[in-house]
């Protein structure tokens, strides 16, 4: 699917937090993204990287969640009326990819898809 940028957006982090399917992440505070139920949970790696995780793509343990899946939290600084091809939605955010074939999450109230 192909998206347009209707709102600029930069990047929080240069290195966020990541790891592979079954890595154990440490965990921390809990945030609605947009008031609608889109939980996501603060963690860090074991590279000592934090950011925040869709709680969709993590099992919880203890006080810990070990990630269902690859995740990757690094997102896409956009521009207005920039294209975007879209790779996969989850809770609010669309992991995309641009024109200079970098791939990052933008948040969905930022892009409009195109038909």
């Amino acid at each position: 699917m192909s998206w347009k940028v209707i709102k600029a957006y930069t990047r929080s982090r240069e290195n966020p937090v990541a790891g592979q399917a079954s890595d154990l992440l440490e965990t921390g505070k809990r945030g609605d993204y947009d008031g609608k139920g889109n939980i996501w949970i603060w963690c860090k790696d074991k590279e000592g990287r934090e950011g925040w995780i869709a709680e969709d793509v993590l099992e919880p343990e203890g006080n810990k969640a070990r990630l269902k899946k690859d995740f990757n939290a690094l997102e896409l600084s956009i521009q207005t009326g920039e294209r975007l091809e879209g790779i996969e939605e989850l809770a609010c955010w669309l992991l995309a990819k641009n024109d200079q074939g970098q791939i990052g999450w933008v948040p969905l109230n930022h892009v409009e898809e195109l038909s």
